[in-house]
């Protein structure tokens, strides 16, 4: 299968002058997380994710979407699923744009790329334990969110499983969701600069208040496997609605989480492990072969 065939027309692409709180609205109404952005022509410039708008120190209210472009990958239409599983996992995007002639062809959605590899061979005999990051960082449900983005930032993690007194799971939250829920406010709430300062700033002073509510306030429910959940059907519950992430649990303890990250690293080592048992498997050349070459 070529990149074209796993390509969709179905995208958020914007013009790098836009400004940024016309970039959260789109995302924000398409229920999209990241989006291709353009310069006046319509050649590609680069990506740019929701999460990124709050990682980067930058005035949203005044910037341009030109100035959170993140340099991805891109695609031609007959690269491999191997190449494509490639640039997934160095780029970390979830997005990889098909580009000819410059412009933009479609694009290819990580969801819609591990869907697709869900039936290959890597996975046959996989279980969840063996593709499961086992170091696992959890929260109690009353710590609040601002402890949760201080962790996702310095740990470099999208999720945090949530668990009880007795650490048993209650649920997930993630960058996203919280993102969302106190960041990607409709174009229309961004107060103009008309406005008051004691408006502006009591406005700054609401959004900053979220980081004292407990987790469970974004909580969302987990999706949950145990050790032997067939890797297939690990996939089929990463693409459904709800969290990117699955956790696996004993006794209804975090044991470990399934990213598609994850998943993809798994179908690399495959092709990685395939090649090398071919060449190793090279009939070896006899005396007359050897004059040959």
């Amino acid at each position: 299968m070529k990149a074209i065939e796993l390509a969709t027309m179905d995208f958020v692409k914007i013009d790098g002058d836009e400004p940024i709180t016309r970039l959260i609205s789109l995302l924000s109404r398409t229920n999209k997380d990241a989006a291709v952005v353009v310069d006046k022509s319509g050649k590609y410039m680069g990506i740019t994710y929701d999460y990124y708008l709050h990682r980067v120190n930058i005035d949203t209210s005044k910037a341009k979407v030109k100035n959170v472009v993140v340099t991805a990958p891109t695609l031609n239409e007959h690269d491999t699923l191997e190449q494509i599983a490639s640039y997934f996992y160095s780029s970390n995007t979830r997005i990889l744009p098909i580009v000819k002639r410059e412009k933009i062809t479609g694009v290819v959605e990580l969801k819609n790329f591990i869907k697709n590899i869900a039936n290959d061979s890597a996975f046959v005999e996989k279980k969840a334990i063996d593709v499961a990051t086992k170091k696992v960082i959890s929260l109690d449900e009353n710590a609040n969110i601002g402890k949760a983005l201080h962790l996702m930032r310095i740990k470099k993690i999208n999720y945090i499983p949530v668990v009880d007194t007795k650490q048993k799971l209650l649920g997930v939250v993630s960058f996203q969701s919280i993102l969302k829920n106190h960041f990607m406010l409709p174009e229309k709430k961004f107060l103009p600069k008309r406005h008051s300062r004691m408006q502006r700033c009591a406005a700054f002073t609401e959004r900053k208040s979220f980081l004292e509510l407990p987790l469970k306030e974004d909580m969302q429910p987990a999706k949950q496997v145990d050790a032997d959940t067939p890797i297939k059907e690990v996939i089929k519950l990463l693409i459904q609605e709800g969290e990117n992430c699955v956790i696996l649990t004993s006794d209804g303890k975090p044991e470990g989480i399934i990213t598609p990250k994850d998943i993809i690293r798994e179908f690399l080592l495959s092709r990685t492990e395939r090649r090398n048992l071919q060449i190793t498997n090279l009939p070896k050349l006899d005396p007359v072969d050897m004059k040959v070459v």
